[in-house]
C-alpha cells in the first residue's frame, strides 16, 4: 500500500512523476489519433509536434531534475484510465469515419481538460513551494493545453460537426 504524503513538496513530486511518465504515454496515444483522423484539420491538430508534448516532456524532466527525482513509468490511476479509453477509441483502425473523429477528439479533449487542471495546480503548488523556475515551466505547459483545448473545440464547431451533419 501506498504510504500517504507528509508534505506539498512530497504531493508535487508525486504528481509530477505521474505525469511524466503519463506524457510518454500520452505522446504515443496522440500520434495514434493523429493517425487515424479521417478530418484533415483534427489529423494536423492531434499530432504531438503541433501539440508540443515533447516539450511537456522535457519540462517535467528539467523538474524532476532540479528536485533530484529519477523519472518512473507508473502514471495515476485517472492517467491510466484515460489512455485506457484512448486505446480503445483506437480499435478497429480500418474503420476511419467522421463519427470515429468524434470520438477521438472527445477522448484528446478530455485528456487536454485534465491535464489543465493537473498543470494549473502543480503550477500553483510550485509558486507556493517557491520553485519559482518549475513554476514557469509548468505555466508554458498549461498554455500549450489551454491552446489545444481552444483548437479542438474550434475544430469540432467549426469543421467536424457540421460535416458529421451534412452526412447524415
Amino acid at each position: 500500500m501506498k504510504t500517504p504524503p507528509n508534505s506539498l513538496l512530497d504531493v508535487f513530486n508525486e504528481m509530477t512523476l505521474e505525469i511524466h511518465a503519463s506524457e510518454k504515454k500520452f505522446v504515443k496515444l496522440f500520434e495514434q489519433f493523429s493517425d487515424l483522423a479521417s478530418t484533415d484539420e483534427l489529423r494536423s491538430s492531434l499530432s504531438p509536434e503541433r501539440n508540443e508534448l515533447e516539450q511537456h516532456i522535457d519540462r517535467l524532466a528539467q523538474i524532476l531534475k532540479f528536485l533530484k527525482l529519477r523519472p518512473h513509468r507508473i502514471s495515476s490511476s485517472i492517467n491510466e484510465a484515460l489512455l485506457a479509453l484512448g486505446k480503445e477509441v483506437c480499435g478497429y483502425k480500418k474503420q476511419l469515419s467522421r463519427e470515429k473523429d468524434v470520438q477521438i477528439l472527445h477522448v484528446a479533449k478530455l485528456i487536454t481538460y485534465h491535464k489543465m487542471a493537473l498543470y494549473s495546480s502543480m503550477e500553483q503548488m510550485a509558486l507556493a513551494l517557491k520553485l519559482d523556475g518549475g513554476a514557469k515551466l509548468l505555466a508554458q505547459t498549461l498554455e500549450d493545453n489551454r491552446n489545444a483545448g481552444a483548437y479542438f473545440t474550434q475544430i469540432e464547431q467549426n469543421i467536424l460537426y457540421p460535416a458529421v451533419i451534412k452526412d447524415i
